[in-house]
């Protein structure tokens, strides 16, 4: 077991946990994640926005399971209010003025783009917002968010010169 990989599976239970059980008392608490775990919580889960006062309108992923950042990178990079609620973002646009100005073409076509995903995204008063895991049915698993880890990976693990070697088959076998 990489325990490295399953260190981070466990602290992304932690902001599950902040999303899913409000009531607990250590949910006031900063969760002692960095910023590879905000990360890959973020690309591993999928909100559903209600009210929208739980979701935060840049690092969230609820633009049909996109992140706003990722749609403007360069938009996020100069943004002044990085951590501002969807619900104070969407009213009355106040999300445009945490980015003026806008400097050259590339910055405009990012606005553009996160202005025409935003606009099929309402807000429900009445509903809380929710969140889901990719990786699995819905619901968060300490042994799904292990595993995702290594999807894609390859082993760095050159076996070829064991077996290659000018041994007893007995000791290649135990190598």
């Amino acid at each position: 077991m990489d325990l490295e990989r399953f260190a981070r599976a466990l602290r992304l239970r932690w902001l599950w946990f902040k999303w899913k059980q409000k009531d607990r008392a250590w949910n006031k608490f900063d969760t002692p994640c960095d910023k590879t775990d905000m990360e890959l919580f973020n690309a591993s889960t999928m909100v559903e926005v209600g009210n929208g006062k739980l979701t935060f309108f840049r690092t969230s992923s609820w633009i049909s399971g996109k992140v706003a950042k990722n749609i403007e990178p360069r938009l996020f990079a100069k943004c002044k209010r990085k951590k501002i609620k969807v619900d104070k973002a969407l009213n009355n646009n106040k999300w445009i003025e945490h980015l003026l100005p806008i400097s050259d073409a590339d910055e405009l076509r990012e606005y553009v783009d996160l202005w025409e995903a935003i606009q099929q995204i309402a807000i429900n008063s009445e509903l809380e917002d929710n969140i889901r895991w990719r990786w699995t049915s819905g619901e968060y698993t300490t042994s799904s968010a292990y595993n995702m880890q290594f999807a894609g990976a390859y082993s760095k693990l050159r076996l070829t010169p064991i077996w290659k070697a000018r041994n007893e088959p007995m000791c290649r076998f135990f190598a």
